[in-house]
C-alpha cells in the first residue's frame, strides 16, 4: 500500500509483500531544516509492524522515505515525521 507522506490512505492493495503492508511511502512535498541523526519516520495505523527511514541530502532536504519493514494488516496508514531534540 503506498502511503504519501501526511496523508490518510482508507484502501489497502494486495502486493507481493502481502495484505495490507505499506510498501512505499510517497514524498509529496520536500521539507528543508532536517538532520539525519535527529528525524526519525513512525508509522501510525491499523496494522503492525512498517517501519520507515528518512534520506536527507547533506542540504537538509527530505528526499526520500525508505519503508524498511513493510508490516501486514493495514487498511490505513499514516507516516509520521519527527524531529527529536538535541
Amino acid at each position: 500500500m503506498p502511503i504519501p507522506a501526511g496523508l490518510y490512505v482508507p484502501n489497502p492493495t494486495l502486493t507481493d509483500a502481502g495484505i495490507g503492508s505499506v510498501d512505499v511511502v510517497n514524498i509529496t512535498t520536500v521539507g528543508q531544516g532536517y538532520d539525519a541523526l535527529g528525524t526519525q519516520i513512525t508509522i501510525d495505523g491499523d496494522g503492525f509492524g512498517a517501519n520507515a527511514s528518512p534520506v536527507i541530502n547533506a542540504a537538509g532536504y527530505l528526499t526520500d522515505i525508505t519503508v524498511t519493514n513493510v508490516g501486514s494488516n493495514y487498511t490505513y496508514a499514516n507516516p509520521v515525521i519527527s524531529v527529536l531534540s538535541g
